[in-house]
């Protein structure tokens, strides 16, 4: 069972500790919105979570080290096949173009509650660059990533 929509707006944050203490840095305080919720593969929550936090930097190939990022924590306490791992690029693809279709078919069905762009917008552009990269460096570091060894991104160019 999975969650099947870890991202940004369904992650609760909170810099407080035990107690009301400050902490030095924000940690995960819950989750929500488990509509999406499903019997599958462990791999589709780490490529789902990876689409997401791609999604946060379309800007520049930064997208391909934060989803490495995520999946080295992943990873770290569930870890996932070598033929999972090889996969991932084409599945965080798939997930970047299902949020930017289904966003943007629900928006023209919904077109006052501008909520529905969220993702949908970030999601083509962010797919736009993966497509052009093409999947062979993403999954050399997706490699390294899942199996948490040394500075893995630093010998990267993506």
């Amino acid at each position: 069972l999975i969650h099947n929509d870890l991202n940004d707006a369904n992650v609760l944050i909170s810099s407080e500790g035990p107690r009301g203490r400050r902490r030095d840095r924000a940690s995960v305080a819950g989750i929500i919105d488990f509509g999406d919720m499903v019997h599958t593969w462990r791999v589709l929550e780490a490529s789902t979570a990876m689409a997401y936090a791609a999604m946060s930097r379309p800007e520049d190939h930064g997208t391909f080290r934060v989803a490495a990022v995520l999946l080295r924590g992943y990873c770290a306490s569930h870890p996932l096949l070598p033929e999972e791992v090889d996969a991932l690029y084409l599945l965080v693809c798939a997930r970047m173009a299902l949020s930017a279709t289904v966003g943007y078919y629900s928006y023209s069905q919904n077109p006052e509650n501008e909520y529905l762009l969220l993702h949908a917008e970030p999601a083509w552009k962010t797919l736009e660059m993966w497509w052009k990269a093409g999947g062979e460096e993403p999954t050399e570091l997706f490699r390294g990533a899942a199996e948490g060894g040394g500075w893995w991104w630093e010998r990267r160019s993506i």
